[in-house]
């Protein structure tokens, strides 16, 4: 039988890593809230996907840290693993729907930062989802150090990128 709880030799390490699962799905959902309405204006689908992604991003987060159950984790690397995927197909190959149908998007700053912390969620629930064997354990100086620093980037990234994006919106009306 699969368990379904995060085996840890030491929970407090584990529930600081958690936290900075939630603190990426909290930028990347403040991210895509940010750019809901330019979405709804572009191609009202679009605006669709980026409200779905945006909430299920800010709720995962609140539900990360607040139970261990690996399934939830699963259901997090699979969702922002397919979220990366859409952005790299709608900027390579562009999507086959939409006001320009095939036609690769413009890659801009928060593109950049929402996907590069989503990225790092599907890596993260990656190594937490991995055999306990894999890993040593964590030492708490450094678990509390790295929370420190990822949640300071995240706000500092997600701030950056919704004013540039903002900036961008108010200059192109």
């Amino acid at each position: 039988m699969i368990p379904t709880t995060v085996p840890t030799p030491d929970k407090v390490a584990w529930r600081l890593l958690r936290w900075e699962l939630a603190a990426a799905s909290l930028g990347a959902a403040g991210i895509h809230f940010a750019v809901i309405v330019p979405h709804f204006n572009e191609y009202r689908p679009y605006g669709v996907f980026f409200l779905a992604v945006a909430w299920f991003q800010a709720v995962w987060a609140v539900l990360v840290v607040t139970t261990e159950d690996r399934r939830l984790l699963l259901l997090g690397l699979i969702v922002n693993a397919a979220v990366v995927a859409v952005w790299v197909w709608s900027r390579t190959a562009g999507l086959p729907i939409g006001p320009e149908p095939g036609v690769p998007e413009e890659i801009r700053a928060a593109d950049v930062i929402s996907t590069g912390l989503e990225a790092s969620i599907v890596v993260w629930t990656t190594l937490l989802l991995a055999p306990v064997y894999w890993w040593r354990e964590p030492s708490r100086r450094v678990v509390i150090g790295s929370a420190v620093l990822v949640w300071a980037v995240v706000i500092g990234l997600t701030a950056l990128a919704i004013v540039v994006e903002a900036e961008g919106n108010s200059a192109g009306h």
